[in-house]
């Protein structure tokens, strides 16, 4: 009898684990058609202009060419395209380098010595960048929507499109220190038409790029009255849910993962799915995957649904999102880069509001009776006073702003009057 039960066994073992499997199986599918079903049509509706791949257009293999001889190689290292042999750039990459320049909020003196004649040597070319960039439509390049689990690819193209961004705003900066005001306007102009491409991109990284490169901008309009510069792409009230896309996006790419037949081989070659031994156990592990799936997908539902409702959610708020995911859920670096893309929301939101107040009191509005200005949160405020000279003055207060300012960013301003500029 103990013998016959002891053979019984392994069939009974087998079979509650089959039921099991299947049960979880459903009940994982399920879950997962739950979650799209909550999303509605909105991620359908958001993301189709940018879901479908694209190859880099013919404007884009120009800006190349003409970026490679100014000294800025746009070509991604998995590109299949010739690459130029470039004089290397400067080190650090241009991109900090800008911050540390615009940090201070004065552009009165001068590039560095090394780097201005880095520019000067690419004088001419850059020239003709600018040109066909202002008369050309906007570039497209290279778009994959599926982010991969290590996305090398894709931050790398954010950061090249970065450095190419950062090149023209150095570019314009010299043009102006050389007393070249048309040709410092138009570079601008021409860094807002390559920025197109990037700014429409949901992923994270890109994101990221985009939210850097406004700030570029809203700072160049306070602490450079004298040059038109492009209005930013960008809202204080929409830069406050800056991350959005990135939660859409990425919530897009797990559904679409777990509804795949077999989803691992989505995933990048030279991965786990090799063999027959690994195929089964992926298998077998498919319902546990999905349920994985699911419980990122509603923590980026839960993010999204917080910033829509109130869009001064800080990142402390988001970030408890995290703190109970479960140790099984392989997929929590989805969330956690979507969630990244939301950190620079309120730096850049801060940035856009103080130059909007800026813009309005040059134009001759007046500070309020109590000096509070006020921004698109409560936190977010500057207090104004006017100076004997006629300019006036605008401190950060509260906490979130004197945190921003203890970090680097400079959202104290000082306007001086036109005939002391």
């Amino acid at each position: 009898m103990l013998r016959r039960l002891l053979l019984l066994f392994p069939l009974i073992f087998l079979c509650v684990g089959f039921v099991a499997h299947h049960v979880v199986g459903w009940r994982s599918e399920k879950a997962l058609h739950s979650v799209w079903e909550a999303w509605g049509e909105q991620l359908s509706r958001d993301l189709s202009p940018v879901l479908a791949r694209q190859e880099a257009d013919p404007e884009a293999l120009t800006v190349e060419t003409l970026f490679a001889a100014a000294g800025l190689d746009l070509i991604s290292s998995e590109a299949d395209r010739k690459r130029p042999s470039l004089e290397p750039i400067p080190e650090p990459p241009l991109a900090d380098r800008l911050d540390q320049y615009l940090a201070t909020g004065n552009i009165e003196r001068a590039l560095p010595p090394e780097l201005a004649a880095w520019l000067d040597r690419r004088s001419e070319p850059l020239r003709a960048l600018v040109v066909a960039l202002a008369t050309g439509p906007t570039p497209s390049w290279e778009w994959d929507p599926e982010p991969r689990p290590v996305p090398p690819r894709r931050l790398l193209d954010a950061q090249r499109r970065l450095e190419a961004e950062a090149l023209l705003v150095l570019h314009s900066l010299r043009q102006r220190e050389l007393g070249r005001a048309t040709e410092a306007e138009q570079a601008l102009a021409a860094r807002a038409k390559l920025s197109g491409d990037l700014l429409r991109r949901p992923d994270s990284a890109s994101r990221l790029a985009s939210a850097r490169s406004l700030r570029w901008l809203s700072r160049l309009e306070r602490c450079a009255p004298d040059l038109s510069v492009p209005s930013p792409e960008s809202t204080p009230e929409q830069a406050l849910r800056w991350g959005r896309p990135a939660f859409e996006h990425e919530s897009w790419w797990l559904v679409h993962l777990g509804e795949l037949e077999d989803p691992f081989g989505a995933l990048p070659k030279g991965s786990i799915q090799a063999g027959w031994k690994a195929k089964l156990g992926l298998k077998t592990a498919r319902p546990l995957f999905r349920l994985a799936i699911v419980d990122s997908a509603q923590r980026l539902l839960d993010a999204e649904s917080m910033v829509t409702a109130d869009a001064c959610t800080s990142m402390t708020e988001l970030r408890e999102l995290l703190v109970e995911a479960p140790e099984w859920n392989l997929t929590v670096p989805s969330v956690r880069r979507a969630l990244r893309a939301q950190e620079p929301a309120w730096s850049l939101s801060a940035e856009l509001a103080l130059t909007s107040w800026v813009r309005r009191l040059r134009a001759g509005e007046s500070l309020p009776a109590d000096g509070v200005l006020e921004g698109p949160c409560p936190e977010i405020r500057w207090q104004g006073e006017p100076t004997p000279d006629g300019g006036f003055v605008l401190e950060p207060e509260g906490e979130v702003l004197t945190t921003l300012v203890e970090l680097g960013l400079p959202l104290r301003h000082v306007e001086r009057p036109t005939t002391q500029r």
